[in-house]
């Protein structure tokens, strides 16, 4: 993963790019005066990021399958029974 992947992009630079993009200076011209990367200007000028707005992730639910479902639900009626076991016999 990219090191600005892992960094919050500031405000200042967020603006900085778009207005160098309004101007029609070129994406890999802005990356390089404002020392980031090509992907990280093209995610801002073409608004597949808007600064502050927090991304969704349209994940694929499979992995919750019924046997997982089943070791969940097992370990949710095992912690029941044990805080039922404390209520009536504290020690």
């Amino acid at each position: 993963m990219e090191e600005e992947l892992k960094q919050m992009i500031g405000m200042n630079l967020y603006k900085d790019i778009r207005k160098l993009y309004t101007q029609n200076i070129s994406k890999r011209e802005i990356a390089r005066k404002l020392g980031v990367s090509r992907n990280t200007v093209r995610k801002y000028c073409e608004g597949k990021c808007i600064l502050g707005e927090k991304v969704h992730c349209n994940r694929d639910d499979s992995v919750l399958t019924d046997e997982v479902k089943e070791v969940i639900q097992g370990y949710i009626t095992g912690l029941q029974r044990n805080m039922v076991l404390r209520v009536e016999n504290p020690q």
